[in-house]
């Protein structure tokens, strides 16, 4: 069993999720222990609040109860501004819908985010992890002209120069053929041997064999503000 601090703890998370027309129903979350390179796979239906999770540890949504703790600190306690340092240098996110600057290219989005971190830029090191995921020959290419699989990837190398303790991916092998899928795959692995604990959410059978562990999510939403 790993020891020590985990880098994530989360405990009886609660999130209201709103409905028109409707009393708010309450979404009871999983609670975890996440250790220095681990990977934990979340599973289950569209709708059941996989995302939902990963947004509440990222910070970009708020819960209405529970623990969150990442390295043992609890984010959420502080201001907007200082929240947004703390998450840039601890965290990495791998949205489904990447967040990219579209009419710069490939290597001039990894710049922009090295640069927005403070950190030093590689051009070096950022072609070798464009390779390593296929996509080297697509340096130069704005990213207005990548598919979604495409930009999911740079959006990891993004993260990976970023050096995160904690790294959430939400569905990053759902646009990918089984080539692809794998690049990922070892890519996050080798991550992980690094230190880096991995959280990632899918529907993807292809993620199983992956994870050092799984974690179901299953649908039943709660009436808000009852036991």
């Amino acid at each position: 069993m790993p020891t020590g601090v985990p880098v994530l703890e989360t405990m009886a998370s609660l999130y209201t999720r709103p409905h028109q027309n409707a009393a708010p129903s309450c979404i009871q979350l999983p609670a975890l222990h996440l250790f220095e390179g681990q990977k934990i796979g979340l599973s289950g239906p569209s709708g059941v609040g996989k995302t939902t999770f990963l947004h509440l540890i990222f910070g970009l949504l708020p819960s209405v109860a529970g623990l969150i703790k990442i390295g043992g600190s609890d984010p959420h306690t502080l201001t907007p501004h200082a929240r947004l340092q703390w998450r840039t240098q601890h965290m990495g996110f791998l949205a489904q819908s990447p967040q990219v600057l579209p009419t710069l290219t490939v290597i001039d989005n990894l710049q922009a985010a090295t640069w927005a971190a403070q950190t030093r830029f590689s051009s070096v090191q950022a072609h070798a992890l464009l390779d390593e995921l296929g996509i080297a020959d697509l340096s130069k290419r704005t990213m207005a002209h990548l598919s979604r699989g495409q930009m999911q990837r740079v959006a990891l190398v993004r993260a990976a120069m970023l050096r995160p303790s904690l790294l959430l991916a939400d569905e990053p092998t759902a646009n990918l053929d089984d080539v692809a899928t794998q690049q990922v795959l070892t890519f996050l692995t080798r991550l992980s041997h690094e230190g880096v604990a991995i959280l990632m959410a899918s529907h993807d059978h292809r993620i199983a064999p992956w994870a050092d562990a799984a974690v179901p999510m299953q649908h039943g939403g709660l009436a808000c503000g009852l036991n």
